[in-house]
């Protein structure tokens, strides 16, 4: 919502996701940050090759600045 608290909200899904109920199997590499009233969630397998860090750093890259690690 607009006006919500972004490490509220980031902080709730960082806490509160099931790591096992997107994916077949259960993620085992998760960040939660934020970039102004954005928050992106990122988990994958470390089986698949890629990094939530590579995702991370995109997310910034296409921000244009800096995000908040949660």
């Amino acid at each position: 919502k607009e006006g919500a608290d972004v490490k509220t909200v980031a902080e709730s899904m960082k806490n509160n996701i099931d790591t096992r109920k997107w994916v077949c199997v259960e993620a085992d590499d998760l960040q939660v940050v934020s970039y102004g009233d954005v928050v992106m969630l990122i988990m994958v397998g470390s089986d698949t090759g890629m990094t939530s860090q590579s995702f991370v750093d995109a997310f910034a890259n296409v921000c244009g600045g800096e995000v908040t690690a949660h």
